[in-house]
């Protein structure tokens, strides 16, 4: 069986041109899922997998599951163009904003890390 390598020396062919992909991972706190899933739509984005049930600490706090320390995270992941990366990045960061402002500057429990899609198999 062959397989098609794709990403930044290989690259996606579309339409005669070349396009690197992203990969974008998005953790945050399972209460803010419907906040994440309406950013995912505006962006179109249609294609994810989303981990349920992480656990954690950082900068946002702990979510561990417990008693002491309840709460879990969600991780996010989607492979997609430069420009739908871009476009997720500014949609995600307009939302942080928003809900910033809404816990009046609080540190929201979310992040997104944008990584460069070596190869595909």
């Amino acid at each position: 069986m062959r397989y098609n390598p794709v990403g930044i020396s290989f690259g996606c062919r579309r339409m005669g041109q070349t396009m690197t992909l992203k990969m974008v991972a998005i953790v945050f706190r399972e209460s803010l899922g419907d906040e994440l899933h309406a950013l995912l739509k505006r962006c179109h984005i249609v294609a994810y997998t989303e981990l349920q049930g992480a656990l954690g600490a950082g900068g946002s706090g702990t979510a561990l599951g417990t008693l002491l320390q309840p709460g879990q995270n969600s991780l996010l992941l989607t492979v997609v163009s430069d420009r739908q990366a871009q476009h997720l990045k500014d949609g995600f960061v307009a939302t942080l904003e928003k809900l910033q402002e809404a816990q009046r500057g609080a540190e929201i429990p979310m992040k997104l890390f944008i990584l460069p899609v070596e190869e595909q198999i």
